[in-house]
């Protein structure tokens, strides 16, 4: 009988390791899928670019999952997936992990159907209804206390803006392609930019022992420039397709 309850002890405390071991091994393994927004974004392309490469640095394939963007954070933060690809918003939930390198950027602007407009800060946004992109966190908060008109995606927010349903749109500088594609003859890109945000990348705490090992490989990346190069050539390929 004790050598019966002495067995089934090993088994609990056998259990019990490998569960702990699980999300590393999964990571060290197999691939690992980060939620992205669904929109085409350009800050996206740069960030999945890096991070295929730094993954790969670590044998580890990584896939993209597209989804709304409040249904990835809601899955990154319940570990449904096993991050964010890459956000510039950088308060999260405490169980979703920043790696502390840079892998994109956003350049916040105004959009108009006017061009005497000239932006100041987001305060001085205050007079008008301002559209923005539904979910997106960094959005909610720097517009607190205006009058908004979310959107679900970047090109109802401009055909909103061309039909005069918002007075401004806040969104990357970037979107001047889909802009054109959309054939939104009155829609203006407004200057000077609001900001230039940092984008970086999220991993769920299950795979806090993977946060040194990819910190590391992007501060390498970071340190010889490859990082910067993937960029500048997502870009040049960006402004080769826009025209």
């Amino acid at each position: 009988m004790a050598l019966l309850r002495s067995a089934r002890i090993w088994l609990v405390v056998l259990a019990a390791l490998t569960s702990l071991a699980t999300p590393l091994a999964q990571a060290q393994g197999n691939s690992l899928v980060f939620a992205v927004t669904t929109d085409d974004r350009f800050s996206k392309t740069m960030a999945q670019r890096v991070l295929s490469a730094a993954y790969k640095e670590l044998g580890i394939d990584v896939a993209f999952m597209p989804l709304p963007i409040r249904r990835g954070y809601a899955q990154a933060e319940a570990g449904e997936v096993d991050g964010l690809g890459m956000t510039v918003t950088l308060e999260l939930a405490p169980n979703l992990l920043r790696i502390d390198v840079p892998i994109s950027y956003e350049e916040t602007a105004v959009w108009a159907t006017r061009r005497d407009l000239v932006p100041n800060g987001f305060a001085s946004l205050q007079p008008f209804l301002v559209g923005h992109i539904a979910g997106i966190r960094y959005f909610e908060h720097r517009l607190q206390g205006m009058r908004t008109d979310p959107a679900p995606n970047l090109e109802a927010l401009f055909r909103k803006l061309e039909l005069g349903r918002t007075d401004v749109a806040v969104e990357s500088r970037f979107n001047g392609c889909l802009v054109r594609q959309l054939g939104l003859n009155k829609v203006v890109l407004l200057q000077p930019s609001l900001e230039v945000l940092a984008g970086y990348h999220f991993v769920h705490n299950k795979h806090a022992a993977l946060v040194p090992r990819i910190t590391a490989v992007l501060r390498k990346m970071e340190g010889d420039g490859s990082i910067k190069k993937i960029q500048a050539a997502a870009l040049k390929e960006f402004q080769a397709q826009c025209g």
